[in-house]
């Protein structure tokens, strides 16, 4: 195994473990707001008093289960957000267990990141527009 190949996995276990953080963070963050109050609070609105375009991220996650009674729930940009991360888990998880380290999944994984960045751009860009 060379380097690259030993870098891609170590990239893939970050990835990962980013991806599970974001997705049990409603949970994670129960004791932590005991521990530190101001934990809770958006960095962002503490300092500007305005919503980040990422307000609402945990109540929504929070709230998941809603998805259940009305699968349009997922059709909202947390939702969107939230599948690309559950993407992200099983696709890294497939990665890692069947060994793929070829030239095609890392194109693959960079133009898919790139995209998933230029929409997320896009987003704040017209969430701050629209103020």
């Amino acid at each position: 195994m060379n380097n690259k190949q030993k870098n891609y996995i170590y990239l893939n276990i970050v990835f990962l473990i980013l991806s599970i953080y974001v997705i049990l963070f409603p949970i994670i963050i129960i004791p932590l707001k005991a521990i530190v109050p101001s934990f809770g609070v958006c960095p962002y609105f503490r300092i500007t008093g305005n919503y980040c375009p990422l307000c609402g991220g945990t109540r929504y996650l929070s709230n998941i289960y809603r998805a259940f009674k009305n699968p349009f729930y997922l059709i909202h940009p947390f939702g969107i957000i939230i599948m690309c991360v559950l993407f992200e888990i099983i696709f890294r998880v497939f990665i890692l267990t069947k060994k793929l380290y070829n030239k095609k999944i890392v194109i693959f994984d960079i133009i898919y990141h790139l995209t998933l960045f230029i929409i997320f751009i896009a987003y704040e860009f017209f969430f701050f527009m629209l103020k």
